[in-house]
């Protein structure tokens, strides 16, 4: 009872024996002509798209645009979350302007007009034009530099400054 009968090693390391030359056998055996195994499999890779850190930047300040413009058009803050951070003076503003807002009263864009980028006292700044339109209608052209902080790895809009 205590030992292992004959048959049943010798099963053993047959049946290990016999793994092992398959595995060998799909590992070293491949068809001719076939030198890389790659035969009849297509691999496609994803082009990378590079963005400098100036162009993230201006991503972010016009996304922060885009949601802010909303805001103007509907009162509804909750648009702006993760895109103005709400520790910053733009924030505070824009809470203190919200109870004005009166819902359906068009619709505003403000859209980034020739932005350059650039760190200034360790912060990135968007310095560009800033088109102003209700309703598909220009209203002002005005001229910003757009203060930006890192939060848990996004750039969120900080403050406006005008120019």
């Amino acid at each position: 009872m205590g030992g292992v009968s004959a048959w049943r090693m010798a099963s053993a390391i047959g049946l290990i024996v016999f793994l092992a030359g398959v595995l060998f056998w799909q590992i070293v055996d491949r068809p001719a002509g076939d030198e890389d195994g790659s035969k009849g499999v297509t691999v496609t890779t994803a082009e990378l798209e590079v963005v400098s850190a100036e162009d993230s930047w201006i991503a972010a300040a016009q996304a922060a645009l885009d949601a802010w413009a909303l805001y103007a058009s509907t009162g509804d803050l909750a648009v702006v979350q993760g895109l103005i951070d709400p520790n910053g003076p733009q924030f505070a503003q824009l809470l203190g302007e919200a109870p004005k807002i009166v819902a359906g009263g068009g619709t505003y864009s403000f859209v980034l007009d020739k932005p350059a980028a650039a760190i200034r006292d360790g912060f990135p700044v968007v310095s560009a034009g800033v088109v102003v339109s209700l309703d598909a209608e220009l209203i002002e052209n005005l001229a910003w530099d757009i203060h930006l902080v890192e939060r848990e790895g996004d750039w969120l809009l900080w403050t406006v400054e005008e120019r």
